[in-house]
């Protein structure tokens, strides 16, 4: 990881990315269904949370995901969607909020490639990223005594009882 790297505060960016890309998914719903979108999501926040039962491998997963979504999402958008068509069958009453509702997916569609980048970043180094941001928000292992090597160890030691199914 790179000087550039640590000044960055990538867990941060991808909690603000996140919301941004869940807010604009919600709100293009209006018009179809997205539920890979919000699963994927939903999946991303968690593991900011509980990062310590997921891994990189976990995560890059989350990107693959998104990566198929966007795919369903372009056919969607391109292919499959027909507003002249929905205006027919409801007399042209809804419009403006399908309207809405599209340029919602359009805009959602073009920020999950910030999302899928962020996701990508961030799966590079993640427990690495994921320890930094909570250190931060805790007031770090300094505060408790303890070194940062310390700390990775016991985060190894946790994440590999957990696969077992025991806690420590």
């Amino acid at each position: 990881m790179s000087e550039d790297d640590d000044e960055i505060p990538w867990g941060k960016i991808l909690f603000g990315v996140l919301n941004v890309q869940f807010v604009l998914t919600v709100l293009s719903m209006l018009t179809r269904p997205c539920f890979l979108s919000l699963t994927c999501l939903t999946l991303g926040m968690f593991s900011i949370y509980q990062h310590n039962l997921f891994s990189r491998e976990y995560f890059r997963y989350l990107v693959v995901g998104l990566l198929i979504n966007a795919v369903y999402d372009f056919l969607w958008l391109m292919i499959i969607n027909s507003a002249d068509a929905d205006d027919e069958e409801d007399g042209g009453k809804a419009y403006m909020i399908r309207r809405l509702s599209l340029l919602f997916a359009y805009i959602a569609f073009f920020f999950r490639i910030i999302v899928i980048l962020t996701f990508w970043k961030v799966s590079l180094n993640y427990r690495q990223y994921m320890r930094s941001m909570f250190k931060e928000s805790v007031g770090g292992s300094a505060v408790s005594g303890r070194s940062a090597q310390a700390d990775e160890e016991e985060d190894d030691i946790r994440m590999i009882m957990s696969q077992y199914g025991n806690q420590v």
